[in-house]
């Protein structure tokens, strides 16, 4: 009977089962249930080391991501092949690489999955051709070789068919393993320093749109929050995602400078949904800003999650009065007033914004009027309770 979980989940992506539990299917194990699927793990030894690569995933996978990840799915042992298998979506060998226990496994895995079922092995040194030797589906078994960690590397090598969208919809993608490979061995030293040097240079190469981190590029787009709607009278969420450690500073909390960063994202996802897109930026609109004023509230640690809502105060003409408040749960950590202006990037001075654009931000301006005034708003620097 599976058995033991820490994790808890919401929906479930899918179901998973993952043979072997050494690093590279603690890896696997770790990666699924982050991304929401129910994972089963089987291993004769004990999987002795996933509750401390589970704990790793979830100290580094969130921050390469701006927006956040789907509920974490459960993990659960599995006393046997067949009923960590029987069920699943998605079969994912990662066993000693010797090539009869593969063989066996393979043959033993499709005796109780249907053929749909995704089955993929982890193998080092043997090829596709060779594992699936004496499958008894040859077709449906795969060969997919990531880079280690499993859980914060993107990319990886895929020999076989019918992976592609699976892939995706976890962050992963076919590419270029010996670069990712050297990557990965830059972070050398103990798991959490490597994890820690992975993120700061993953998320270097996504906010130049670099191909190895293309899987995470694509994969946060698909995961980005519908917009809000303008008519209703609830402040929304432009915000919500895990504090990256590129945003330390030496007191060993969230930098100062970051607030403003995070503000800065917010106001951009709140315009997007009110039309500032690319298209509309190639037609020759933007909006620049004119003022900021923050106010620190409490501490925010790396790795804590922040979520940042934003209320239209004024909008609909030239000006754009909007006030952003961070929250770290319950804690209300920092407020954030900002006056910006639409310009004509042409003649680079204000302008009046685009009709539909228009419409949506006086449209949250007069619903969200009906709330109540922020405390804050309007206090200059150094003003008193």
């Amino acid at each position: 009977m599976v058995s033991g979980s820490a994790a808890t989940s919401g929906m479930v992506s899918g179901i998973a089962a993952v043979l072997g539990a050494g690093t590279i299917g603690a890896g696997w194990a770790a990666r699924l249930a982050l991304m929401g699927w129910e994972v089963r793990v089987f291993d004769p030894e004990g999987a002795e080391d996933l509750p401390e690569t589970l704990a790793r995933a979830r100290a580094s996978l969130p921050a390469l991501y701006d927006v956040p990840l789907p509920p974490e799915g459960r993990v659960l042992r599995a006393a046997t092949i067949p009923e960590a298998v029987t069920g699943a979506d998605w079969v994912q060998e990662a066993a000693p690489d010797r090539l009869e226990l593969k063989r066996k496994l393979f043959q033993l895995v499709q005796a109780h999955v249907a053929p749909g079922v995704l089955l993929a092995s982890s193998s080092a040194g043997h090829d596709i051709a060779a594992l699936r030797g004496c499958a008894t589906r040859p077709e449906q078994a795969l060969r997919l070789r990531p880079v280690d960690p499993v859980y914060l590397m993107p990319t990886l090598r895929v020999e076989g068919q019918g992976a592609e969208a699976r892939l995706a919809s976890i962050g992963m993608g076919q590419g270029d393993v010996a670069a990712a490979t050297s990557l990965a061995a830059i972070g050398g030293g103990e798991p959490e320093a490597r994890d820690a040097a992975l993120v700061t240079i993953l998320r270097g190469l996504k906010d130049r749109g670099a191909a190895l981190a293309a899987p995470i590029i694509a994969h946060q787009a698909a995961l980005s929050p519908a917009p809000a709607d303008p008519d209703a009278r609830v402040i929304p969420v432009t915000l919500d995602r895990q504090v990256p450690v590129t945003w330390v500073d030496y007191n060993g909390h969230m930098n100062e400078a970051r607030f403003v960063t995070a503000f800065s994202e917010a106001a951009d996802r709140l315009l997007l949904w009110a039309g500032m897109d690319a298209a509309a930026i190639a037609a020759g609109h933007s909006v620049f800003t004119v003022e900021t004023h923050v106010r620190y509230l409490s501490e925010v640690q790396i790795g804590d999650r922040i979520q940042v809502t934003t209320r239209v105060l004024a909008g609909g003409g030239r000006k754009f009065h909007i006030w952003h408040e961070l929250w770290v749960g319950d804690t209300l950590c920092a407020t954030g007033e900002q006056l910006l202006l639409h310009v004509d990037l042409e003649t680079r001075r204000s302008a009046l914004p685009p009709p539909a654009m228009a419409d949506w931000l006086a449209r949250a301006a007069a619903n969200h009027a009906a709330l109540p005034t922020p405390e804050g708003l309007g206090r200059h620097v150094g003003q008193r309770p």
